[in-house]
């Protein structure tokens, strides 16, 4: 994507493994799990922003 924002909600109890990438923005996701079975989140962003908020 080239411009725009994200919004991730992730449950705690699902594991995730994070690869995010912006050229001019910020990132801020949770750690990622190490996992075997995590599911996988990619996103290339080149201006915005990627933000997360974990919910139980």
């Amino acid at each position: 994507m080239t411009n725009g924002n994200f919004q991730l909600i992730p449950e705690r109890s699902v594991p995730l493994k994070y690869n995010v990438q912006a050229v001019n923005g910020k990132v801020q996701v949770p750690e990622s799990s190490d996992k075997k079975d995590a599911y996988r989140i990619s996103l290339n962003l080149v201006n915005g922003r990627v933000s997360s908020q974990v919910v139980d």
